[in-house]
C-alpha cells in the first residue's frame, strides 16, 4: 500500500474535480491525502471523495480582477505578495510533512508548494493538470494573438510547476504535441477526468439551457440570455430572484449534474472541466471566456476547433450569436459524441506506473 499526497490548486472547480476523481479510485488500494487550497478545499469538503481520504487546507494565491471585471495579472501578482513571502517556509513545512507521512508519490494539480516540497524531500512527483497543455502542445491553427498567449502561458507553466517525473495533461481536445513535450519528463495526454456520477449519468434532451459563470461576469451576458426568452438555469452567481426566464440555482453537485444531463445546450465560461463534462454527455457548449483570461480564450478556441461548440466574447454575446449557436446545436452534438473525452482510466494507469512495485510475498519453506 503506497502513501500518495495530492497538492491541489484553489482557483476553479476543475482542480478539485480531477483530484477527487483520482483520489476516490486510488484510495481503494492506497493511503491518500489531499492538501487543497481555496475553492478546491471547499468543494472537496462539501462533496468528499469516496473512500478513506484525508483532506487538509493549504494557503494559496488568488485571482484578482479590475474594475471592469477583467482578470488582472498585475493585480493578481500584487495580491499574492504575502503568499510569496511565506512560500519558502511553507515548502519546508510541507517537505517535513511528506517525510513524516513516508510519502511514496506526490501528485500536483498545478499546486506549486507541494510540488517543490516533493523535490526538497526527494519524493517523486507527477503533474496532473490542464495547464500543462500549453507547455506541451502546438497551437498552429490559432490566430496569432492566441498563439502568443499559448507561448506565454506555456513558459509560465514550465516555471510554476517543474521537476516532475511525469506530466499527465488533461484536456477535452488536444492540439498537436510540441516537440520535446514539457521537458525531460514523460508526457501522458488524456481526456478529462470525470467524476463517477458524470460517467454514470444518462443524457436526456430537454428544452432548457444550463449556464455557469463566475461573479466577474459582465451583466450584458445575463441581459442577452434574458432577451432570448429560453429557460436558463444559472449556476455560479448564487441564488437570486428569477429574471425573466433565468433561474438562479444554489451550489449543488447533484442539482447541477441533473440540469446538465437534461439540458439542450450549455452556455458557460470556458473552463476545461465543465466543457469536458458537457461534451461527454453530448451537450453543445457556447464557450464565453472570462474577460482577460488567456487560458479560457485558448480553451474556447479549442472548443470551436473540435467542432463540438462555439466561442463568443462576453461583450459580443447577443440574441443573434445565441440563436446562431443553437441553430447548429445538432451538428455540435454529433461532433461532441465523436470526441474521446473521458480520460479517467488513462490518467489512473499513468499514475499507477509511478508507484513503487509491491514487495514480493515471501514463500514458506517446506519443513
Amino acid at each position: 500500500m503506497a502513501q500518495i499526497v495530492f497538492g491541489i490548486a484553489g482557483e476553479g472547480r476543475g482542480h478539485a474535480a480531477r483530484a477527487g476523481t483520482l483520489a476516490s479510485a486510488l484510495s481503494r488500494d492506497h493511503d491518500v491525502a489531499l492538501l487543497a487550497a481555496g475553492d478546491a478545499h471547499d468543494l472537496l469538503a462539501g462533496a468528499p471523495p469516496r473512500g478513506p481520504v484525508e483532506l487538509e487546507r493549504l494557503p494559496c494565491p488568488r485571482f484578482a480582477y479590475d474594475r471592469r471585471g477583467r482578470l488582472s495579472y498585475a493585480r493578481t501578482g500584487l495580491h499574492s505578495a504575502g503568499y510569496l513571502a511565506r512560500f519558502p517556509a511553507l515548502v519546508r513545512r510541507l517537505a517535513r510533512d511528506l517525510e513524516r507521512r513516508g510519502a511514496d508519490l506526490v501528485v500536483s494539480d498545478f499546486e506549486p508548494a507541494v510540488a517543490r516540497a516533493a523535490l526538497l524531500a526527494g519524493v517523486p512527483f507527477v503533474s496532473v493538470s490542464h495547464q500543462h497543455l500549453f507547455a506541451t502542445s502546438r497551437f498552429d491553427g490559432a490566430p496569432l494573438r492566441l498563439r502568443v498567449s499559448a507561448a506565454w502561458i506555456g513558459a509560465f507553466v514550465r516555471g510554476y510547476v517543474h521537476g516532475q517525473a511525469g506530466t499527465v495533461v488533461s484536456s477535452f481536445h488536444h492540439p498537436p504535441p510540441r516537440a520535446g513535450g514539457a521537458g525531460r519528463e514523460r508526457v501522458h495526454r488524456v481526456g478529462v477526468l470525470l467524476r463517477p456520477a458524470v460517467r454514470a449519468a444518462r443524457p436526456a434532451d430537454g428544452d432548457h439551457l444550463l449556464a455557469y459563470f463566475r461573479r466577474s461576469l459582465p451583466e450584458s451576458v445575463l441581459d442577452a440570455l434574458e432577451a432570448a426568452g429560453r429557460e436558463t438555469r444559472v449556476y455560479g452567481l448564487g441564488e437570486r430572484e428569477p429574471r425573466g426566464a433565468l433561474r438562479f440555482r444554489p451550489v449543488s453537485q447533484d442539482g447541477f449534474l441533473e440540469d446538465l444531463r437534461t439540458c439542450r445546450a450549455v452556455v458557460s465560461t470556458a473552463g476545461n472541466q465543465l466543457v469536458g463534462e458537457a461534451l461527454h454527455l453530448g451537450k453543445p457548449v457556447l464557450g464565453i471566456p472570462e474577460p482577460g483570461n488567456r487560458e479560457q480564450e485558448l480553451n474556447a478556441w479549442l472548443l470551436e476547433d473540435s467542432g463540438a461548440g462555439a466561442r463568443c466574447a462576453a461583450a459580443a454575446l447577443d440574441g443573434r450569436a445565441l440563436a446562431a449557436f443553437l441553430e447548429r446545436a445538432d451538428d455540435h452534438r454529433a461532433a461532441a459524441l465523436r470526441l474521446p473525452v473521458d480520460g479517467t482510466d488513462a490518467a489512473l494507469a499513468a499514475l499507477r506506473s509511478y508507484l513503487p512495485e509491491p514487495a514480493p510475498t515471501a514463500r514458506l519453506q517446506p519443513a
